[in-house]
């Protein structure tokens, strides 16, 4: 599953949201963008964008959206998937944000790289303090 939601740009602020691909409105916009932030956490982002994990298996992507609002400002676009997400989900629902695809591919590919290193870290300083143990142990 994808949401994705994202502040108009004109007056009114009008939002679009896209579920698995397909532009929403009304009645299951407000249920999609409710449900969107229910999952969010407290959020301290001192980024522009990127990629965080968020609960039960979700992950939220937040990139700034190249057109400006009417004062100028650059909007957020939420995103949040889960693993079934498949790539043409993906791009047909950045593609109705109005948002780069590869941009995406960027911030997730980033944060893929990033958790593997902390993975591979936290594995790596379990094995040394195992080595320590024994090594006092059978000393």
């Amino acid at each position: 599953m994808i949401i994705a939601t994202i502040q108009g740009a004109e007056e009114g602020f009008e939002h679009t949201t896209v579920i698995n691909g397909k532009l929403v409105k009304g009645k299951e916009e407000n249920e999609a963008i409710n449900k969107l932030y229910e999952m969010l956490p407290r959020l301290n982002i001192n980024d522009d964008e990127g990629v965080i994990k968020v609960k039960n298996g979700y992950t939220l992507c937040y990139m700034k959206h190249e057109k400006r609002d009417i004062s100028n400002r650059r909007r957020t676009a939420l995103i949040i998937y889960n693993n079934e997400v498949t790539n043409d989900e993906m791009q047909k629902t950045l593609k109705l944000m109005g948002l780069d695809y590869e941009k995406w591919q960027e911030l997730h590919s980033k944060y893929k790289t990033n958790t593997s290193v902390k993975t591979l870290t936290s594995i790596l300083v379990a094995i040394v303090i195992v080595f320590i143990i024994f090594y006092f142990i059978n000393k």
